[in-house]
């Protein structure tokens, strides 16, 4: 048995957690890994010598859709929830609760993510700074060939809350959105916690994540326990997911999210302000519709920007990605970032940033005019677009033109999911903000709100379409099978 010593950062007097929790020979972990089918059959090997080598008294038990055969000290749970076998996650919770009295830490992951010694730590660290609460949660990352992480848990419409950065023991901590990390741990106290909510040991279930997400999340999302990342000490709570199957798909280079890091102890100083332009994420099954902080750049939109046009700005960007392309082609960019922390990148990639909310950034562009305006992917998550297109009618000229995409809700695709009742997608109406957390934006709807606005609606330009038959292609109007429209309108 290794020699016991103190976590990392433990604090002298704490009475947040026992002297057992800061000897870390003697905590007790019972550790639950879901592996269905054999794909990962070789990662899952991995974790379990991860396992083994730890100091810790660790016993593992593989949740698995059928028996199968695994070294002798690893026992196994058999059999699926429900038909689904995205439900297999789902028998932790009960695993937990069967046994919570014989362990002093539980931990849950899927059989491709890593969780290390110092991971586990890291997190009895936080469980002995961090109030009742709070939880300590972690990050995924892949690797390339070269050795060079990216974070993939950094995509689509998942960000630093800027608000919620905070300092604790010293460190500074901060929620971000996306609370999928393939995995959780909780110590004794915390999983009384959780079950004591009601909302941890619960049927299989899918909502603002798919199944297999939620039943890794729930501890968060249903049990009244903030998940925090300890952004001072980012590596101790990054967890590789092993296959790095989405490197080059989706996620950010490690780098690039250090500089979020930077931007949240920015904003913790004082030095940024802590707005959100708007609330990115809709309420449709899995927060369709949302607007990506990593948009990339998109010829067919920027396409439309005039080539005379030397000067944009861009409502609403994010990291930067789309209005880079815009500053190798010689055109100067200034955009009001969906928060300030991603405006540190778009930043770095030569945009000038001006920051919200969005009468600070009116106030701040006083009497300035840029020869066109982008809106993307953004008017349909105002409760009031009007409120943009007002504002952009004072940074244009007569004639200058304002381009806007947005989803197409119209799309075939989506009235199936409406007409079926598909959670979210049957409150898509034109008033539909309140329940769905998004608003209907067609070309006449548009048109009608540009017109109160002082502009001209000259085009409406269906994007992206999706495949159908060859022999139907010349029947169903484009914009039935358009994922996205483009709007173009110019100031009266």
């Amino acid at each position: 048995m290794a020699e016991a010593r103190p976590f990392e950062g433990s604090q002298p007097g704490s009475t947040r957690q026992t002297t057992m929790l800061r000897m870390v020979s003697a905590v007790r972990i019972l550790v639950a890994i879901a592996h269905y089918g054999d794909t990962n059959r070789r990662w899952l090997e991995r974790l379990l010598d991860t396992y083994e080598s730890m100091p810790f008294d660790v016993d593992v038990v593989i949740l698995t859709e059928r028996p199968k055969q695994f070294r002798a000290a690893v026992k196994t749970v058999v059999g699926l929830p429900t038909r689904n076998p995205r439900s297999l996650p789902f028998a932790a919770p009960e695993l937990f609760r069967d046994r919570r009295d014989a362990y002093d830490l539980f931990v849950y992951s899927e059989d491709d993510t890593l969780i290390t010694e110092e991971n586990i730590r890291a997190f009895l660290w936080t469980a002995d700074v961090l109030p009742a609460d709070e939880i300590g949660g972690f990050l995924r990352f892949e690797s390339d060939r070269d050795g060079e992480a990216y974070v993939s848990t950094a995509h689509a419409h998942f960000r630093w809350i800027p608000s919620s950065v905070r300092r604790r023991a010293g460190k500074l901590f901060a929620s971000f959105s996306n609370e999928h990390g393939a995995a959780f741990l909780l110590t004794k106290r915390q999983l009384e916690a959780a079950l004591a909510s009601g909302g941890f040991v619960v049927p299989p279930h899918e909502g603002r994540h798919d199944m297999l997400v939620s039943a890794a999340t729930d501890v968060y999302t249903q049990c009244g326990l903030e998940k925090l990342i300890c952004i001072d000490e980012l590596e101790r709570f990054l967890l590789h997911h092993l296959p790095n199957r989405y490197v080059g798909l989706l996620g950010i280079s490690l780098e690039e999210f250090r500089e979020q890091i930077e931007g949240l102890g920015r904003v913790a100083a004082g030095e940024l302000p802590s707005y959100e332009l708007v609330d990115p994420e809709t309420r449709i099954l899995g927060a369709r519709f949302s607007k990506s902080y990593y948009e990339p750049a998109d010829a067919a939109f920027l396409g439309l920007i005039p080539r005379e046009a030397r000067s944009v700005l861009s409502i609403g960007c994010g990291v930067g990605l789309l209005e880079e392309s815009l500053i190798r082609d010689g055109i100067k960019v200034t955009g009001i970032p969906l928060d300030a922390v991603v405006g540190v990148n778009a930043e770095r990639r030569g945009v000038e940033v001006v920051h919200g909310p969005l009468e600070n950034a009116e106030n701040s562009l006083q009497g300035r005019r840029f020869d066109c305006v982008l809106v993307s992917n953004l008017l349909h998550l105002f409760p009031s677009p009007e409120r943009i297109l007002n504002f952009t009618h004072r940074v244009l000229t007569p004639g200058d033109p304002l381009i806007a995409r947005v989803p197409n809700l119209i799309e075939l695709g989506v009235l199936r999911r409406r007409l079926a009742g598909v959670p979210g997608y049957r409150h898509l109406t034109f008033d539909s903000f309140e329940r769905a957390g998004i608003r209907v934006l067609d070309g006449e709807a548009f048109g009608r709100l540009a017109e109160k606005s002082g502009f001209r609606l000259e085009a409406v330009i269906p994007g992206d379409q999706r495949r159908v038959p060859t022999w139907l292609d010349n029947l169903i109007p484009s914009r039935l099978i358009a994922r996205e429209l483009h709007f173009v309108a110019t100031r009266s």
